[in-house]
């Protein structure tokens, strides 16, 4: 899938793929003057998407970037590195989109951050990814298993449960 809809979608360019997001009638207005294109904005979603797809098709994409990005069109060339290079932006870290944690069987390690912040709701790092097994047996118990059937399963492997203990921050 490339996309749900020609506002935001990922293009094929020359080189590489630029990915649109449009959010309102005049960013997609200027789509339509940055690139050239009569009578875009009123076409229906198939052909916008082609007629689009054509025009970005025989640019680089630097040149789209470019065009669309001064028209304030929001857009990002694709980089298949950026995950990899998220983790050394002292501007991620500093937004809070990446986060060291301590977790019981890795030890210290980075993770993503807050993905999102709302304007009146904090948002808060409860704590690194969960050890498997953790709490099966309080679930078990909480959930009407008697001690030794919860035994006989562990014996079995039919369920794990984990002697390392993290506290989290629920």
């Amino acid at each position: 899938m490339f996309g749900t809809g020609p506002r935001t979608r990922l293009y094929k360019t020359a080189d590489r793929w630029i990915c649109l997001a449009v959010q309102n009638d005049e960013q997609w207005h200027a789509v339509e003057r940055s690139l050239g294109i009569d009578g875009f904005t009123s076409m229906d979603n198939g052909h916008a998407i082609e007629t689009l797809s054509a025009a970005l098709r025989v640019l680089a994409a630097s040149e789209a970037f470019r065009l669309l990005d001064d028209a304030g069109v929001p857009c990002e060339i694709e980089d298949d590195q950026f995950a990899m290079r998220l983790f050394d932006d002292p501007q991620f870290r500093d937004a809070g989109l990446v986060t060291t944690v301590q977790q019981a069987q890795v030890g210290r390690f980075e993770q993503f951050g807050h993905m999102w912040t709302f304007s009146e709701t904090p948002t808060r790092i409860a704590g690194p990814p969960l050890i498997v097994g953790h709490d099966t047996v309080d679930i078990m118990s909480e959930i009407g298993f008697a001690q030794g059937d919860i035994d006989s399963l562990l014996a079995d492997g039919v369920i794990l449960q984990s002697t390392l203990r993290q506290e989290r921050a629920l």
